[in-house]
């Protein structure tokens, strides 16, 4: 069962959210990804939202056209959210965002960061940008479109039935993707023989 949830999200919401559980929104949502990290964590540079009113923030660069008088969203793709790892915990405890969306999961910083301001992480499950940005219903706002282009800007967007996705990790730290991402660890060997990938392979530090 798909659990409908009206935003902006309260504690007692995102508290009764479990790991495994799908949900739809209905509200106000603001995008972000590595810029909106970096400008507010290193330059102190945030949007000026009421926090409290626009509490969940989903890892996109919508695509959007501009018809002269209004944005039309023409497509949303969730970005990896663990790319967001290094910098998620601060922003998450300076502006109580309830909830982060985003393709994939996130790591134990985040998670710790989600525990302690009681949020959620929700991830997309098998869904089209177009029928994402059908669900769009205005483009409210948008912040530094001139600095950082249209990818990297914050969008303020009214969403409805904006979904599903999936509770990845709730509020108490469960992530939904633990057991398979244990089992990853614990066979890494036979995993990286299997594909052929060096035992020494260093990826790309978070």
């Amino acid at each position: 069962m798909i659990k409908q949830l009206t935003l902006p999200l309260d504690i007692k919401t995102t508290r009764s959210l479990e790991a495994g559980q799908l949900v739809t929104l209905a509200g106000m949502i603001f995008t972000g990804r590595e810029s909106f990290y970096l400008r507010a964590v290193e330059e102190n540079i945030l949007p000026a939202l009421d926090y409290d009113k626009i509490n969940v923030m989903m890892h996109v660069g919508p695509v959007l056209e501009n018809n002269g008088f209004e944005w039309k969203v023409l497509g949303l793709t969730p970005t990896t959210s663990i790319r967001m790892e290094k910098y998620a915990g601060p922003i998450i405890r300076r502006l109580k965002t309830r909830a982060l969306i985003g393709k994939g999961t996130m790591g134990e910083k985040t998670t710790n960061a989600m525990k302690d301001t009681v949020a959620v992480h929700l991830s997309p499950i098998g869904i089209y940008p177009v029928l994402l940005a059908r669900q769009v219903k205005k483009v409210e706002n948008v912040f530094f479109l001139q600095e950082i282009g249209p990818t990297e800007a914050t969008w303020v967007l009214t969403v409805e039935n904006f979904g599903p996705f999936l509770v990845d990790i709730d509020s108490r730290g469960k992530n939904y993707f633990g057991p398979i991402i244990l089992h990853a660890r614990n066979n890494k060997k036979d995993i990286y023989r299997k594909y052929g990938i060096p035992l020494n392979y260093k990826y790309t530090p978070i």
